[in-house]
């Protein structure tokens, strides 16, 4: 097992799991066993796992609490054999403590424990991002990029949970997974409308270089884009952020949880996108404008206004921006 990689952007905490006397015992003499969990800092995800006496189609509950605060609560099935894993998405940090809580239907007595994370990131880790343009025109399509930066040596499957949003109704319509790069490919991809109206997609990807080519760990490499397409007449803002991310490698059975990075893309879509100058239209000034800002990037004095200029959301003003930028006013010229 390669060091880095077991850090996963993450601590791989030394665990405090102290389990409630008797509390394993269903009503019905079913108990729980070999329930362990580890709380992950760097990817911010506490992992339970064990399993149930009682084997197949036992219907869990599952509450984390920190202090009075509810971190999550959730049923669940375990699977076929009576062993479950579940991971819950939380806000860590080295040091925090967790009350794990199990149960089923009929449970008298709850199984009970806590959870302590603790330990160093590790610096060489799995971590993934999204980037996309800054500005997007209405009825356009806008392709989102997922990357990740680690090790790729043994690669076998990536699995990347992540949300759209618009901050209004409607702004946007049903994506579709665009294409693989550098030797990844879609194996499977489902997607969730959420009560809020913003859109969960799970893509899972295989990576076919993956025993063959070495990545080093702090290259970031481009897995796949995803394409969503705005609505024709509607302005607002569209946010895509990555939730989760999980790779498995060849040589092992582990799942490891990547670090997100960079936090969410947001595109703002407007009638009149492109409007360099803010003149309130698109013409040849906006690209004079742009090639103005040539070479500026995110952080820059000038980057409020360059950053309409962005066409390919890589945070800083580039050739391939500007070849854009033009191809885009000729086809306003027809």
């Amino acid at each position: 097992m390669k060091q880095f990689r077991r850090g996963i952007a993450s601590v791989m905490a030394a665990l405090m799991v102290v389990p409630c006397l008797g509390s394993s015992a269903f009503a019905a003499g079913v108990t729980f066993e070999g329930v362990e969990a580890q709380a992950d800092a760097g990817a911010q995800v506490i992992r339970i796992e064990g399993r149930v006496s009682s084997g197949t189609s036992q219907t869990l509950t599952l509450s984390v609490r920190e202090g009075e605060r509810i971190v999550h609560l959730d049923q669940f099935e375990n699977e076929a054999d009576g062993s479950f894993t579940y991971v819950v998405p939380a806000d860590i940090d080295e040091g925090d403590t967790f009350r794990v809580r199990l149960g089923g239907a009929g449970v008298e007595t709850p199984y009970e424990f806590t959870v302590t994370a603790s330990g160093e990131v590790q610096e060489d880790a799995l971590s993934v991002s999204v980037r996309g343009t800054a500005t997007a025109g209405q009825d356009q399509r806008v392709p989102y990029t997922f990357s990740f930066s680690g090790e790729d040596e043994g690669l076998g499957n990536v699995t990347v949970v992540f949300t759209v949003k618009g901050d209004q109704a409607g702004l946007f319509t049903t994506g579709i997974f665009d294409q693989g790069f550098n030797g990844f490919s879609k194996l499977a991809e489902t997607t969730e409308t959420l009560s809020d109206g913003s859109l969960r997609v799970k893509v899972t990807l295989a990576y076919q270089l993956g025993m063959d080519q070495t990545t080093a760990a702090a290259d970031e490499m481009d897995m796949f884009s995803y394409v969503f397409r705005t609505a024709a007449a509607l302005e607002g803002d569209l946010e895509v952020s990555v939730e989760q991310a999980i790779f498995t490698y060849a040589d092992d059975s582990e799942m490891y949880y990547a670090e997100v990075t960079g936090g969410p893309a947001v595109t703002h879509v407007s009638a009149m996108p492109y409007d360099v100058d803010g003149d309130g239209d698109f013409d040849q000034a906006d690209i004079t404008a742009a090639q103005g800002f040539y070479r500026v990037s995110e952080g820059d004095a000038d980057w409020a206004k360059a950053k309409t200029a962005d066409l390919d959301g890589d945070g800083v003003i580039t050739v391939n921006d500007l070849v854009k930028l033009s191809y885009l006013w000729l086809d306003v010229l027809g």
